[in-house]
């Protein structure tokens, strides 16, 4: 199963410490690399700026 989501900022998801500050606090990123089997980046959508996330998850 693959999951796809756009992103209206063109900014690669950087890793950083989880935190309890927030909604920005770090979590996602490291629930979705232990969630899938293959992520990919892609510019995009359209031709506006921003970026699409790929993510391969196991059956």
């Amino acid at each position: 199963m693959t999951a796809t989501v756009s992103d209206p900022n063109p900014a690669h998801p950087r890793e950083r410490t989880p935190g309890l500050n927030g909604a920005n606090c770090g979590f996602r990123r490291h629930v979705i690399r232990h969630l899938t089997n293959h992520l990919t980046i892609t510019p995009g959508p359209g031709p506006g700026p921003g970026k699409t996330i790929h993510a391969q998850l196991p059956r």
